[in-house]
């Protein structure tokens, strides 16, 4: 399972060169965003933007922030923190999401690395 990443949502909206390989090489693969990314998307849309964005959203399936997700992102959290190599809440909470659904994350953030026990394909 393949989960895009708010990062990859936004080339491949944008139409980018980096957006039309994701869409390319995985174009049959990606099915799946978090609730979290979608939230994302949603509150940095312009209001010109928001049928495209709704439209893209309402093509995927949606993996929704749960209790079994909450723990997964809580041990996260605590791994990175004891380590001293916190990364953003948001990136923790989706990375919760791909881990309790043991999914590949796709994205071009390179703060997913640092988390172990998920799955990341990164793109450069």
């Amino acid at each position: 399972m393949i989960v895009l990443d708010t990062s990859a949502i936004v080339e491949i909206l944008r139409g980018t060169d980096i957006g039309k390989r994701i869409a390319e090489k995985f174009n049959k693969d990606i099915k799946f965003t978090t609730a979290i990314s979608a939230y994302e998307l949603m509150l940095g849309i312009k209001d010109k933007d928001t049928i495209k964005v709704e439209s893209f959203l309402n093509d995927l399936d949606i993996l929704d922030f749960d209790i079994k997700a909450g723990k997964e992102s809580a041990q996260i959290e605590k791994e990175l923190k004891s380590k001293g190599n916190l990364i953003n809440k948001i990136d923790i909470l989706i990375s919760g999401i791909c881990k309790n659904y043991n999914a590949t994350i796709l994205t071009l953030d390179h703060d997913f690395l640092k988390i172990k026990g998920i799955k990341v394909e990164l793109i450069d």
